[in-house]
Formats: structure tokens, C-alpha cells, sequence
């Protein structure tokens, strides 16, 4: 993983946001994290060769099984949902966002509903 960006978070010194250019289905043990932000079209988890949510699937996530079973869902009004804590730590991140817009648009425009 190459870190391109990081950003402190205020008020908790040993945690940040970073910006990371690689493989975010296999961090490693230098880069695990928290939360990992997938993309897809509304109720769409295909795991097609090439995307993020297709690496997933080939390390044992499901995005379908997940989304059958959201911890939190805020797709009507935040285009997004939120996985349980995933079982194995191995992976080198404990919980999925996944983001679906309802709406097509430019990504800036429509990616401002998860914050």
C-alpha cells in the first residue's frame, strides 16, 4: 500500500483518515484500518474481475451476504450501509461502508451523502 494523503483527526492523536493507492483487500499489517469504503450500483454486489468488491470475494467477503445482513442501512437518505464487524482479523479491517447512490451524478456531487 503507497500512502498518497493523511489527515489527523482532532482530539485523538493515534487516529486519522488516510488516503491509500493499492490492493484495499489486503492491506497488511503496516496499513490495517477500521473502515473500508466500497462502491456499487443500488442492491448490485457482482464480484466482476477487476473491482474491489470482486478482490473481496476472492478473500473470502461477500458484499451479497453482507448486505443481506446490514448492521445499519442508510441507503434512503445517506446512500449508504453499514456491515457488521467482519469475523476474521486476518483482513486487515473490521467493518465494510458500502455506498450506493440512488441517484446518478458526477461522484463529488453525489459521494457528499456519506458525510
Amino acid at each position: 500500500m503507497k500512502p498518497l494523503a493523511s489527515l489527523a483527526i482532532p482530539g485523538a492523536p493515534d487516529r486519522r483518515i488516510e488516503l491509500l493507492q493499492g490492493d484495499l483487500s489486503a492491506p497488511g499489517a503496516a496499513h490495517r484500518f477500521d473502515l473500508l469504503v466500497v462502491s456499487a450500483f443500488p442492491d448490485n454486489y457482482v464480484p466482476t474481475e477487476g473491482s474491489l468488491i470482486g478482490a473481496l470475494h476472492r478473500r473470502g467477503v461477500s458484499l451479497a451476504e453482507l448486505a443481506a445482513r446490514k448492521e445499519i442501512d442508510l441507503r434512503q437518505h445517506f446512500s449508504c450501509w453499514l456491515s457488521g464487524e467482519l469475523p476474521s482479523p486476518d483482513l486487515g479491517f473490521r467493518r465494510i461502508l458500502c455506498f450506493e447512490p440512488q441517484v446518478r451524478g458526477e461522484p463529488p456531487s453525489v459521494v457528499g451523502d456519506i458525510f
